[in-house]
């Protein structure tokens, strides 16, 4: 899905936190985001994605040649942020079960193949989602929304709480099913551009006004 952004802003009481942003993400391709911390990052990510509606400018998504409306949108997109949380009650079946409720997962039908998939044996069965450590939870949200049937995949800071292994694991799981969808990566820490074909700063992209 092409999305294209003509003069987007975005404004919290009298401060601009995005200001007359132009550019087009471009279908199948990997971006990254870069940026101070404040610089409208996840503010962007948000705007994309539905989460938060944009003070003016416009903002278009076409897929297949048609535009697609904006409230047709959260059909086609997964997210994985840090202020997203995983429903702390469930456990790992239930959280699957939930998610597939929503969204298709292609290459994991089953709980024991998404399992497989996962490879994080620390995860038992019955086991809350509550009780996970960090790292635990990053990698059952990244698994759940990158093995997703989606046309968009929004990625805030997706490497952050995750060990090395962690992160081999994330880079392994993105470039095996990237195919079919526009990735947009936000982070200032470079090792989360690492298959991304362009990074983008806001901080520059702010300065076109």
């Amino acid at each position: 899905m092409d999305i294209i952004l003509d003069k987007v802003s975005k404004r919290f009481g009298q401060y601009y936190i995005l200001r007359n942003v132009d550019y087009h993400f471009k279908s199948q391709q990997v971006y990254g985001v870069s940026g101070s911390n404040g610089s409208g990052k996840s503010t962007l990510l948000k705007v994309l994605s539905g989460y938060l509606s944009f003070t003016k400018g416009h903002l278009t998504f076409i897929k297949k040649d048609k535009e697609i409306n904006r409230n047709e949108l959260y059909q086609g997109v997964c997210m994985v942020a840090p202020y997203i949380d995983l429903v702390e009650d469930f456990d790992i079946r239930e959280m699957y079960n939930f998610h597939k409720s929503f969204k298709e997962i292609p290459k994991a039908t089953t709980l024991k193949a998404f399992r497989e998939i996962l490879n994080y044996p620390a995860i038992k069965s019955g086991k809350l989602i509550k009780h996970y450590s960090s790292g635990m939870k990053k990698r059952l949200a990244l698994a759940l929304s990158i093995l997703s049937e989606s046309e968009i995949l929004l990625l805030d800071e997706p490497t952050s709480f995750l060990d090395s292994n962690g992160i081999a694991w994330f880079n392994k799981l993105l470039e095996e099913n990237t195919k079919g969808k526009t990735v947009i990566i936000a982070s200032n820490d470079q090792k989360d551009f690492n298959l991304c074909e362009e990074v983008i700063s806001v901080d520059k992209l702010n300065s076109r006004i």
